[in-house]
């Protein structure tokens, strides 16, 4: 488990050494600089230097898991080789209900490769195997500075995974996610119009074509 603190401001780093210390499962990075969501993420995956048919998967600080079994669960869920990705259902907090209605990707969406045209709906929790993260150019997640883009990193991530695994991404109702609503630093509230400017863009980028095999 990679923990990432991007220049947090509390005593979130204090707190963190004191749960993890002497656990090898753990590793704690300090950035010294602020690097958002989408390369922190992307780092994170270096760093854990995961094998192929490793699953990744991502958990916000603000969030966590509605309960301890939600790994255990997935695990039994990759044990199917045909999947390669999972997305699903969640929860809003402290609404204690989901956000909107969430479902699988239509068939015709599917079939025409359509992910982008179409409301976005691979939400959390959101898991893959590392060898189809490993398709994605990582061009195709940075601005034309060549830097990451520093908000929507939920989309810039699953929309080339969910074109690139077709019919190999998994939906998943069972709600595994727990979004924490109150936050108000979260981009919504305060990157909004970044965001859909950002989104914008990944909705014109080119599509991935779906793999044949993993």
């Amino acid at each position: 488990c990679v923990l990432v603190d991007d220049i947090s401001t509390d005593k979130t780093v204090e707190m963190v050494k004191t749960l993890i210390k002497g656990d090898k499962r753990f590793k704690l990075v300090q950035n010294t600089e602020k690097k958002f969501a989408l390369r922190n993420i992307a780092e994170a995956i270096e760093i854990s230097k995961p094998s192929s048919d490793d699953v990744i998967i991502n958990l916000d600080g603000d969030d966590w898991f509605p309960n301890s079994n939600v790994l255990s669960y997935l695990n039994k869920v990759y044990e199917n080789k045909d999947v390669w990705m999972t997305y699903g259902n969640h929860m809003n907090w402290p609404d204690v209900e989901p956000p909107w209605p969430l479902f699988p990707h239509p068939k015709e969406v599917v079939e025409n490769n359509s992910f982008r045209d179409f409301r976005y709906l691979a939400s959390h929790l959101r898991s893959f195997k590392h060898k189809l993260w490993t398709h994605v150019k990582k061009e195709d997640l940075c601005d034309d500075d060549g830097e990451y883009f520093k908000v929507t990193a939920d989309l810039a991530i699953m929309f080339p995974l969910c074109e690139l695994a077709g019919v190999h991404a998994k939906f998943l109702d069972e709600i595994l996610y727990v979004y924490n609503n109150h936050n108000p630093l979260n981009d919504w509230r305060v990157n909004a119009k970044e965001q859909k400017s950002v989104e914008m863009l990944l909705r014109t980028m080119p599509r991935y074509q779906p793999l044949e095999k993993l």
